[in-house]
């Protein structure tokens, strides 16, 4: 029978209010933003089901026949590794649980789809980035074999179904169009398979996603979400291309040497910086509305490129957003929005949490 983890909620809780009066190398620029982490993952937290045995899972509004949305279940993998490991077997057979609920869900070609209502699209690419994600925090955490082989065999069948030349590490299975996001999430997670392996392939797969990246760049440094929309409608996929993109340089210098790379990363954080100076309101492009998650995004992509000091401007704008235990995800015309549509609300909440925590 299915039930929620209220002990464990509880438990974790006190761990983070420990954790956060431990910390000695703060990775958040301000103690308000700590108490928003602590929120997200007790309300999070307070949701996961035990389903059966050994298996466990983070409930989604959005779902399909089969499953919960994948997405959200890997990325709570790496937010309770990141935050939740302390030797505790409850807390492991937690983690463990979830992974095996992934596993259940693998599609025959070794993707996994995100699990909408709608049988298409299956949007195979983001969610299997990030199972693949999971496994590399999943095998950091416990160093067991077992994970790292599940990674290397799910990036594998990414390179095999996943990429194309022309258009890079796909969003979707059989879209024939270019997304940087989806090809700078793949490369991030190859670069961490890299210092895993020390195999050298994954520096190939790594330069094929950069062309995509580099393609994408516009004359004013933002991103182009895909080849087919070119304008850079949602700020969040141009902080995100740009967060992976730092993290790659930064891991593996010799990426540096290509100076059309450096430049297109030079000027992508400068069009972010010339954004959060002129227009701290981020309201997206021809639109009325401020989106949270291109905040978010915003500040961990600064965090990751070292403007503390401007990142540390957006704590209080992120604040804004969460009111009486309750996260609204737009701000239009001044009036606070829950969203457009709440069965999304528990994978956004998931997402929100994935950038406050991700290095």
């Amino acid at each position: 029978m299915n039930k929620r983890i209220f002990k464990y909620r509880d438990y974790l809780f006190d761990y983070l209010n420990y954790y956060f009066s431990k910390k000695i190398e703060p990775n958040f620029s301000n103690v308000l933003l700590d108490e928003i982490i602590c929120f997200l993952i007790n309300k999070l937290v307070s949701q996961i089901l035990h389903i059966e045995d050994n298996i466990y899972a983070f409930p989604t509004k959005m779902r399909s026949k089969k499953s919960y949305n994948i997405s959200a279940q890997a990325r709570m993998i790496i937010i309770l590794c990141k935050y939740g490991y302390t030797k505790n077997e409850e807390i492991d057979r937690i983690i463990k649980g979830i992974d095996l609920y992934i596993e259940k869900s693998k599609e025959p070609n070794g993707l996994f789809n995100y699990h909408n209502r709608e049988y298409y699209p299956k949007d195979e690419g983001i969610p299997t980035y990030h199972v693949l994600l999971s496994k590399v925090f999943l095998y950091e955490t416990y160093q067991e074999a077992k994970y790292l082989f599940s990674a290397i065999e799910i990036a594998e069948n990414i390179r095999k179904h996943l990429y194309f030349p022309e258009y890079g590490y796909l969003h979707t299975l059989g879209q024939k169009m270019w997304c940087t996001n989806a090809s700078a999430l793949a490369i991030y997670v190859f670069a961490k398979l890299f210092h895993l392996t020390n195999n050298e392939k994954y520096l190939k797969w790594i330069d094929d996603g950069l062309k995509i990246i580099k393609k994408a760049s516009r004359k004013d440094g933002f991103f182009s979400y895909s080849e087919k929309n070119r304008d850079v409608y949602i700020y969040s996929y141009h902080n995100i291309t740009l967060f992976y993109l730092t993290s790659i340089l930064d891991s593996i210098p010799n990426f540096r040497k290509d100076i059309q790379i450096v430049t297109v990363h030079k000027s992508a954080l400068n069009a972010l910086i010339n954004l959060i100076d002129n227009e701290i309101s981020f309201k997206e492009v021809n639109s009325n509305y401020t989106y949270l998650i291109s905040i978010i995004t915003a500040y961990a992509a600064l965090i990751k490129n070292f403007e503390k000091d401007r990142a540390s401007k957006l704590v209080a704008e992120i604040s804004k957003f969460i009111k009486n235990e309750k996260v609204y995800f737009y701000l239009k015309n001044n009036k606070l929005i829950y969203g457009p549509n709440n069965r999304y609300e528990d994978i956004l909440l998931t997402e929100i949490l994935f950038w406050l925590i991700i290095e």
